[in-house]
């Protein structure tokens, strides 16, 4: 990463296009197009250079985002909110 900032981004990964699908909803059409496959954001976190965690128990959430806000590089947390 250019510059190395200590930026936390917290990204709720429902693997979906949730606001298309509401928008579809208040318009009362059918759900079309907006079930996305699995995109692993931490990786491709690491892959730009920073720092990618991932949760799927909410059991590891807090120390995950204090790993995350006490991080010196710039990281990203994907939290995976599938049922």
């Amino acid at each position: 990463m250019a510059n190395d900032l200590p930026i936390t981004v917290v990204l709720l990964n429902n693997a979906k296009l949730a606001m298309i699908e509401n928008e579809q909803d208040n318009d009362s059409m059918p759900h079309f197009a907006t079930d996305l496959q699995r995109i692993d954001f931490a990786r491709y976190a690491d892959a730009c250079g920073g720092e990618g965690l991932t949760v799927d128990d909410p059991k590891e959430l807090k120390d995950t985002l204090t790993n995350a806000l006490s991080s010196k590089r710039p990281t990203l947390v994907d939290i995976i909110t599938i049922l």
